[in-house]
């Protein structure tokens, strides 16, 4: 089935990546190519090794729905800034995408006719938040984590930056090459996701626009694509398992 995204509408998916060794083999077979099974063989944590091997095989699966055509059938290249693409010699169609993926989840967003960018990220209470705050982010950003009145309030402070500034990056294909102590985002609890201020960038704060996403309890996740009256379309992938 056919699902490509319509020009006002991007796909956000999320599934589980926890599945285990035996299935993240079985999913390696059917759906990764040699290059992707080699790079999982080369991981020194198995853990991790599964994960990537689900991350790709949910990736495929649900290009190869937009695309319609089968997964293994895609092809993958990396632009100028080492970002995943669809090859355009072989899938001329204007669909981007953006993966992501932490502790037990994944998720890839799909847009047509424009780039975009996607962070997800596992609440991890065990990491000093605070001092990660310190350390990549700048004025309200920080207060936001310092003035959180519990361990639950902190890490969703925390989370819901780092996901806004990281899908941003993710978006322009800067990556962390473009610091993020040069720009802010909203921060508060109640604010819905914008760019404050983009150093030696005038104005690009109102060129893009930052979605929140319903991701799973435990979880932060953001959506960028460039500003517009786009909806997001979300679900749930099933049968990874």
């Amino acid at each position: 089935m056919n699902r490509r995204p319509e020009a006002d509408r991007i796909e956000t998916v999320v599934w589980c990546v926890d599945v285990g060794p035996s299935r993240a083999e079985e999913l390696a077979r059917r759906y990764l190519s040699a290059e992707e099974r080699e790079r999982a063989a080369r991981f020194l944590r198995e853990e991790s090794s599964v994960q990537f091997v689900a991350a790709r095989a949910g990736l495929r699966r649900v290009l190869g729905e937009a695309l319609g055509c089968a997964p293994h059938e895609i092809e993958l290249v990396l632009d100028e800034k080492g970002k995943p693409r669809l090859c355009p010699r072989a899938h001329a169609t204007g669909l981007h995408f953006n993966l992501t993926h932490s502790h037990a989840l994944a998720a890839v967003a799909l847009a047509r006719g424009h780039v975009v960018g996607v962070d997800l990220e596992w609440h991890d209470p065990a990491r000093d938040l605070l001092r990660l705050a310190q350390r990549y982010f700048r004025g309200d950003e920080i207060r936001s984590v310092e003035q959180a009145p519990d361990m639950p309030a902190r890490c969703q402070a925390f989370y819901r930056c780092w996901t806004r500034k990281e899908a941003w990056l993710k978006a322009t294909g800067d990556g962390l090459r473009f610091p993020t102590r040069r720009f802010e985002v909203t921060s508060g609890p109640d604010a819905s996701g914008r760019l404050l201020v983009v150093e030696g960038r005038p104005g690009e704060e109102h060129r893009w626009r930052l979605e929140d996403i319903p991701v799973p309890a435990g979880y932060s996740g953001t959506l960028v694509a460039p500003a517009g009256d786009w909806t997001i379309d979300y679900r749930e992938l099933e049968g990874l398992r």
